[in-house]
């Protein structure tokens, strides 16, 4: 039987090799092309992303700083209206006191908080040197205790605060310095110094949420000692003196309270007869003009927020205000509902 054998066809496979291969050449190129259009894509939209990112950063870091001057110029302005309405006082019912409603600017808004930072127990006010027999106990001394103890804090507490804000190494009665801190086991030390926030506090030894949820109510940090304003007090820190502690306050109505305007701290002392003698003796330096006051601002713009809280010191002889310091990580808590 015979085989017939077909010899392949050179020609074909000659003429349909090269067509493929280009098929395929055109196919890899449009999809390299594919690849680096949208990596091209992608990279610009990133780069315009991050450059939007820092160009409304810059603008809002513009606005809180367009805050914080407005706010200089209120409290310059309320000094000279003291000084040209004697007494020089200052109180709940001026104008720096009252919270600045949002503002609208394009594209969003400004909203202000100026707060007197006279209306709480200063603890860097806790001097840090103890007077060897003296006859009476140091005011704030006095405040400061009273303080701990209606927190129901430990009583070693008070010593190590002194160990901690005064400028030696030297362990005061139940305190502590750093070699007990640096045997932690995440060691630090002590500022030697005043302190800078109120939360190094909670550094001191153990402390329940509930007490230093309470102990924020009413204490405070202001970088040199500060007498309280009595014109200015908040409702925590007068309960405070009235042996009231925070967590036992009523809520407050919705009305609008009335705040008092007194003239001369006495006038408060002969208001508030309730309080123990020892703490309207130790209110002897409590006053009613303040000198520390702090800035909140919070800016929107494009959908995107900043706030930030700046600490002044106005010059209660000159009015000369002077930038302390910014804080941009504190939480703003607005005073007004999204309608208003």
């Amino acid at each position: 039987m015979a085989v017939l054998l077909l010899k392949p066809n050179r020609r074909c496979l000659e003429k349909r090799t090269p067509r493929g291969v280009a098929v395929l050449t055109v196919l890899l190129i449009v999809a390299i092309g594919a690849s680096l259009a949208y990596a091209l894509a992608s990279q610009q939209a990133m780069v315009m992303a991050q450059a939007r990112h820092v160009l409304v950063g810059d603008a809002l870091n513009d606005l809180l700083l367009g805050g914080e001057v407005l706010s200089r110029q209120i409290l310059f302005n309320d000094h000279i209206d003291d000084i040209a309405n004697a007494p020089q006082t200052d109180h709940l019912n001026e104008e720096w006191a009252v919270a600045i409603p949002p503002f609208e600017i394009p594209g969003g808004f400004i909203e202000i908080q100026i707060r007197d930072l006279h209306d709480c127990f200063n603890l860097n006010s806790i001097p840090t040197t103890a007077v060897a027999g003296a006859a009476t106990a140091d005011p704030d001394t006095v405040l400061g205790t009273a303080l701990f103890t209606l927190l129901d804090l430990d009583p070693a507490l008070h010593d190590r605060w002194f160990d901690w804000t005064d400028d030696n190494q030297e362990v005061h009665r139940g305190g502590a310095e750093d070699n007990e801190y640096t045997g932690s086991e995440v060691p630090y030390r002590t500022p030697n110094g005043p302190a800078g926030h109120l939360s190094e506090v909670r550094l001191l030894g153990e402390m329940e949420y509930e007490q230093w949820q309470e102990l924020q109510q009413v204490a405070c940090i202001a970088p040199e000692r500060t007498p309280l304003n009595v014109n200015t007090l908040r409702p925590a820190t007068l309960a405070f003196l009235e042996g009231v502690r925070p967590v036992d306050l009523p809520d407050l109505d919705d009305k609008d309270p009335e705040f008092p305007e007194y003239e001369h701290p006495d006038d408060f002392k002969s208001a508030h007869t309730s309080i123990e003698t020892n703490i309207l003796t130790a209110l002897t330096f409590a006053g009613v003009i303040s000198e520390y006051f702090e800035v909140n601002i919070r800016a929107e713009l494009d959908g995107e927020t900043a706030s930030m809280v700046s600490t002044l010191h106005r010059d209660k002889d000159n009015g000369k205000i002077v930038l302390l310091g910014r804080d941009y990580s504190r939480r703003f808590v607005s005073k007004f509902t999204a309608t208003e």
